[in-house]
């Protein structure tokens, strides 16, 4: 591996624990104003129930983001490399596919909003800014991870193992054994080994 190829790939894995970290951190703050709005709609004597169905699926997303961000950067040690091949990268996609509709939902329901004020508006909008902002990154890690996915493959197609791969090495070489020729109008079952 020569100098740059190596730079390049520690500039790659430091600037994904980068984004790692900012979406761990964004989800935090989504889950912490999502559940105060929830928490306020309870105890509130106008309302006595939860709140919008936005805020409980950001609440769901940024749950999930944790979970799967914790997993994306711990399972790599653990796992088969066949399996982490594409698994980050779909599980990434389906952070970033949650964060945006959390995000669009959201902004839909406050926008429908005749009286929109005080601080548990204020923490909608603002879960509703760092849920776009999460998607963003998540989108950024995804790319990263795509191309570095791209770049690993170079037009090979992802062998798959082979479960008889063990046995071959142990088995005994093919001149040990004795071939048997097919004769013309013969049928392979017809002939005995």
């Amino acid at each position: 591996m020569n100098f740059s190829a190596f730079k390049s790939m520690h500039t790659d894995r430091l600037l994904q624990l980068g984004l790692r970290v900012t979406q761990c951190v964004s989800a935090i703050i989504i889950l912490s104003l999502c559940s105060f709005i929830d928490q306020w709609t309870l105890k509130s004597p106008s309302y006595g129930r939860h709140a919008a169905s936005p805020i409980g699926f950001l609440i769901f997303t940024s749950v999930f983001s944790l979970i799967s961000g914790a997993y994306l950067q711990f399972a790599p040690s653990v796992l088969p490399r066949n399996l982490q091949r594409y698994a980050p990268l779909l599980l990434i996609s389906l952070n970033a596919l949650f964060y945006i509709c959390g995000f669009i939902a959201l902004a839909v329901y406050l926008s429908n909003l005749s009286y929109c004020r005080g601080a548990v508006c204020d923490s909608a909008k603002a879960s509703c800014f760092f849920a776009a902002f999460s998607y963003l990154a998540w989108i950024a890690e995804a790319v990263l991870v795509g191309l570095a996915i791209i770049r690993s493959q170079r037009g090979v197609p992802l062998p798959l193992k082979d479960d008889y791969e063990d046995q071959d090495e142990r088995e005994e070489p093919v001149e040990n054994f004795k071939r048997k020729d097919i004769g013309s109008g013969e049928k392979l079952s017809d002939v005995k080994l």
